[in-house]
C-alpha cells in the first residue's frame, strides 16, 4: 500500500522537491546542522515567495487553496531535504490557522496577509511551570479592564517566542469555570510592554523560552474566538499540528534511514560489520513506512472532516518513538563514532544530534504518555480511571 495522490498533487510534490534541492544547500545544512526545527529568515521569505506559507489557506487570505493532503505533501518534502521549517508551524497552523478557523474578519484582514508574505512571525504559548501535561490546569490569567484584558502569568517551554511578532496566548478568563471552561485564545503582541522573553537552552541543542506576563494589556478586539471557549477551539488545532509534524519528521527520518544504509552497508563490504546486524535497521524501514501512511491518512481525515484527537494521537507516537528507535539502531551499528557531534562527525553529526532530539520529540507537544491517554479513552472508550 502507498499514499496515492492526484496528479496535481503528484506536480506539486516535484514543485516543491525541486525547489528544497535547490534552496537547501550544504552551506545551508552545515549553518544548521541539519535541524528541520532551525528558523533561517532568508529561506522563511523564499518559502513566503512561493506562496507556501499557509498552503491551504483560502486564496483571498494569501494562501493557495490546497488540502490538508496538500501541506502534508509539502512538509514530508521539505523534511526530507532537512529545510529549516523553524516558525512555520507557530505561524502557519497554530496563529495563521487558528485565525482563519475562529478569527473575525477585521483579524483576518489584519494578520493573515503579513503571515503569508513572511513578514509576521507566530508563537504559541500554552504549557506552564505547573500546566505541562495537564495543559488545562493553566494559571495565566487575563482579567477585562474596560477595552483591555490585563495578563498576567508565566508560560514555559514556548518555541520562538524570541521571534514572535504576535504570542497566540491561552489564558484563564473565568477562574470559577471548570477546568476546560473559562479558557480564552488572545492574540499578544511580541514587544507588548510587561512581556518579557528569556532562553532555556534545552539537551535537543533547540531553544525555548519562559514567557511571563506582568500586567501586559491587551486590546478586546485580540481576542480570539469566543470568550471561555479556547480550549474547545484548540482540539482541532492540535490534530492538524500533530499530523503535519509527524510527516515532516518522518520525511527527515526516512533522508538518515537512507544514508544509515549507504554507511552501514559500506562498513559491512568492508568486513567491519555482520549483514545480519542490518535487521534492526531494515525493521525501522517498515515502520517509517507506516509512519507515513499514518501522517497522510490523518491530513485526509481532516480534509473530510473526520480528524480526531486519537487519529493525531497515533501519528505524534508513533513519529516521535521512531526517531528515538532509529537513532539508537544507527549507534548500534556505527559505534561511538555516531556520538560525534558537529560536522565532522558520522552524517554529519545528524545521528548524535537525533539521539539528543529524540526526547524533546517525545515530550513535546504533549508527552506519549498524553498520546496514551488520548488513544485510551477516545480511541478505545476506556474511562479515565
Amino acid at each position: 500500500m502507498d499514499v496515492v495522490l492526484t496528479p496535481e498533487q503528484e506536480a506539486f510534490r516535484q514543485e516543491v522537491r525541486a525547489f528544497a534541492a535547490e534552496a537547501v544547500t550544504p552551506e545551508l545544512l552545515r549553518r544548521t546542522g541539519g535541524a528541520i526545527e532551525a528558523f533561517v529568515p532568508e529561506f522563511h521569505r523564499a518559502v513566503a515567495d512561493h506562496g507556501w506559507i499557509g498552503v491551504q489557506w483560502p486564496r483571498e487570505y494569501g494562501g493557495q487553496g490546497r488540502t490538508p493532503v496538500d501541506m502534508a505533501v509539502f512538509f514530508e518534502e521539505m523534511g526530507r531535504a532537512l529545510a529549516p521549517l523553524g516558525r512555520y508551524v507557530g505561524s502557519t497552523v497554530f496563529v495563521g490557522g487558528s485565525i482563519i478557523s475562529y478569527g473575525r474578519p477585521d483579524q483576518r484582514a489584519e494578520f493573515l496577509g503579513r503571515i503569508a508574505a513572511g513578514d509576521l512571525l507566530g508563537s504559541f504559548a500554552l504549557t506552564e511551570p505547573e500546566a505541562g501535561s495537564d495543559a488545562a490546569a493553566l494559571r495565566t490569567t487575563a482579567v477585562r479592564d474596560g477595552d483591555h484584558y490585563v495578563v498576567d502569568g508565566e508560560k514555559v517551554f514556548i518555541s520562538g517566542a524570541e521571534l514572535a511578532d504576535c504570542i497566540l496566548t491561552a489564558v484563564r478568563t473565568d477562574p470559577a469555570a471548570g477546568k476546560y471552561a473559562g479558557i480564552s485564545l488572545l492574540l499578544v503582541p511580541g514587544d507588548a510592554p510587561g512581556l518579557s522573553v528569556r532562553p532555556l537552552h534545552t539537551v535537543a541543542g533547540l531553544r525555548v523560552n519562559v514567557v511571563v506576563y506582568d500586567g501586559v494589556r491587551v486590546p478586546a478586539d485580540r481576542l480570539l474566538g469566543t470568550e471561555g471557549n479556547g480550549w474547545a477551539h484548540l482540539q482541532t488545532t492540535f490534530g492538524l499540528e500533530r499530523s503535519l509534524s509527524s510527516a515532516q519528521l518522518v520525511g527527515s527520518l526516512f533522508r538518515l534511514y537512507r544514508d544509515l544504509h549507504v554507511a552501514a552497508t559500506a562498513e559491512v563490504h568492508a568486513g567491519r560489520l555482520e549483514p545480519a546486524r542490518l535487521a534492526d535497521l531494515h525493521d525501522c524501514r517498515a515502520e517509517l513506512e507506516a509512519a507515513r501512511l499514518l501522517s497522510y491518512r490523518a491530513c485526509w481525515l481532516d480534509q473530510n472532516g473526520a480528524m480526531t484527537l486519537d487519529e493525531a494521537a497515533v501519528c505524534k507516537l508513533t513519529r516521535s518513538e521512531l526517531a528515538l528507535r532509529l537513532a539508537t539502531v544507527g549507534l548500534d551499528l556505527l559505534g561511538e563514532v555516531g556520538l560525534v557531534a558537529g560536522p565532522d562527525g558520522v552524517l554529519g553529526g545528524r545521528l548524535e544530534a537525533l539521539y539528543r532530539r529524540a526526547q524533546f520529540y517525545i515530550t513535546a507537544g504533549g508527552t506519549n504518555d498524553i498520546q496514551r491517554g488520548l488513544l485510551a479513552q477516545r480511541g478505545l472508550g476506556l474511562p479515565r480511571r
